[in-house]
């Protein structure tokens, strides 16, 4: 009994302990936010875009970065190749990409596939192996194959005499007479005809495919209308922006810049840009700073932001989503529809 009661206890300690962990687990990846950061250079006069992206999570265990470069500027310090590249790491070690193996070059230096390179390097022994012997048949076919051919020769003028009469007999026309063109012609009207009748029920399947796509088009649209115009499809819809305009707060930057510099073709839009983008960042203050150009077409500027998101946000969110009857039924009706 005493050694039963010792075995149970230890089980139970095991027990509590993977259990802990697994709850302790859950929550790292409930409240460890991921931390992301986005900047870039722009500049329309060089055509230079330089766009960055990174993300970590829990003290850079996992580090992925993206970056995109697309440049006519002349930066001979410039480290990164142009067009679009990535990079995910785990623990410091690199994960993604895989890294690639190095070329095989050939003598000629150019760069050989993998197939090229087994075939290649095996050439060498099939040579070694093909020059010791000759198989013993091999001059059997190749006396063979002499033979044929002197056959071939000897009976060429004869083949030729009879391919000619051939053509002689069938270039000859026969003439026809009056009853077999009117056949003839009564059996091209009758092709006419056919093509015709061919060409009316072709025309008249793609009127009826055309009139049935419409159809079922203008149901769709009544049924989605009915189904919009619904009030617990409304309701559904003022809980997604609800929710959706939830997780863009969670999401957006808590640190930013913006240096821009803008001008267009036209002074008056200028202007128009100048006001709206004076209405949307009255309260960034030094954070965003912006300079109309109305002497000249141009877009110059670069931007930082920094932010943070938890998978708690988020799965709160779809929690209410999915306990909301009307959200559940109108997904449904969206899916059968």
């Amino acid at each position: 009994m005493p050694v039963f009661l010792t075995v149970l206890k230890i089980t139970g300690i095991v027990l509590l302990s993977v259990l802990a962990l697994l709850l302790l687990i859950l929550l790292i990846l409930l409240f460890v936010p991921v931390r992301y950061c986005l900047k870039g250079d722009i500049n329309a006069d060089e055509k230079h875009f330089d766009l960055g992206f990174d993300a970590t999570w829990l003290l850079h265990i996992i580090h992925a970065k993206a970056a995109f470069l697309k440049t006519e500027r002349e930066d001979p310090g410039r480290k990164r190749e142009e067009g679009f590249s990535y990079e995910i790491r785990l623990f410091g070690f690199k994960i993604r990409p895989k890294k690639e193996k190095a070329p095989v070059i050939d003598e000629g230096g150019n760069e050989l596939t993998a197939g090229e390179a087994e075939y290649q390097s095996g050439e060498t022994g099939i040579e070694d192996s093909g020059s010791s012997a000759e198989p013993a048949g091999v001059e059997d076919a190749v006396s063979t194959a002499a033979v044929e051919e002197e056959d071939i020769l000897s009976g060429t003028v004869d083949r030729e005499d009879r391919d000619q009469s051939a053509e002689d007999e069938f270039s000859e026309e026969i003439p026809k007479g009056f009853k077999e063109k009117l056949k003839d012609f009564a059996l091209l009207l009758r092709g006419m005809g056919k093509k015709v009748r061919q060409l009316k029920e072709n025309a008249r399947c793609k009127i009826r495919g055309i009139y049935d796509n419409i159809s079922e088009v203008s149901g769709k649209v009544r049924y989605y209308y009915e189904l919009l115009d619904r009030e617990s499809s409304r309701e559904a819809i003022e809980l997604i922006l609800h929710e959706l305009c939830r997780i863009l707060k969670a999401i957006k930057p808590r640190k930013y810049r913006l240096n821009m510099i803008y001008g267009f073709e036209d002074v008056s839009l200028t202007g128009e840009i100048t006001g709206v983008l004076a209405v949307l960042f009255s309260g960034a203050g030094r954070n965003a700073v912006f300079i109309p150009d109305f002497d000249r077409q141009t877009i110059q500027g670069d931007f930082f932001f920094r932010g943070r998101i938890r998978l708690l946000t988020i799965v709160i969110v779809l929690w209410r989503l999915y306990f909301n009857k009307n959200f559940r039924r109108f997904f449904k009706e969206i899916r059968n529809g």
